[in-house]
């Protein structure tokens, strides 16, 4: 059992389709939380997957209220900047592939009429539920919606500090 559910979270985690839909999850909402004004620059964006991926992150962040913010996240798990540096670098193809096949299939888009290149969702509603047998889905797609949410109350340099990363 431990095997089969090892397997099916690798296959998870290396589906570029799921990454997109994860990637979405978060930009929808970071573009609703700033009035539908701009979306999420692609530095935090490089962040979601590595986040969303580490399952002791995505379980803390998951349980968090949308409305709590990070910082309450970060007071309740202060372990979740740890490794995270090196997961972004890790993850940074994995996310770039994520972010090209969610372009192609019509969920998100870059802006380029800002001072920096934003992703902004071109789907207005969810796509289709993801078939896979795991719990972790769900975390993955709460923690996605959660840092959306987060990224886009702050401005870049304050999420930075907070969890530690240097772009």
């Amino acid at each position: 059992m431990f095997f089969e559910d090892r397997l099916a979270e690798f296959k998870l985690v290396q589906n570029e389709v799921f990454g997109a839909t994860i990637l979405w999850n978060a930009v929808s909402e970071c573009f609703q939380s700033q009035k539908k004004v701009r979306g999420m620059p692609l530095p935090l964006c490089m962040l979601v997957l590595p986040i969303c991926y580490h399952l002791k992150t995505a379980e803390s962040i998951s349980k968090c209220q949308l409305s709590s913010g990070i910082y309450m996240a970060l007071s309740k798990d202060p372990t979740i900047p740890a490794g995270l540096q090196d997961r972004m670098i890790d993850m940074a193809d994995q996310t770039f592939e994520a972010i090209r096949v969610g372009a192609n299939v019509g969920l998100i888009s870059l802006d380029r009429t800002t001072t920096s290149i934003d992703l902004v969702p071109k789907r207005k509603t969810k796509p289709g539920e993801f078939k896979f047998d795991l719990d972790q889905t769900k975390n993955i797609e709460r923690t996605a919606k959660r840092l959306g949410r987060w990224f886009g109350e702050l401005p870049l340099p304050t999420i930075c500090s907070l969890l530690r990363v240097g772009f």
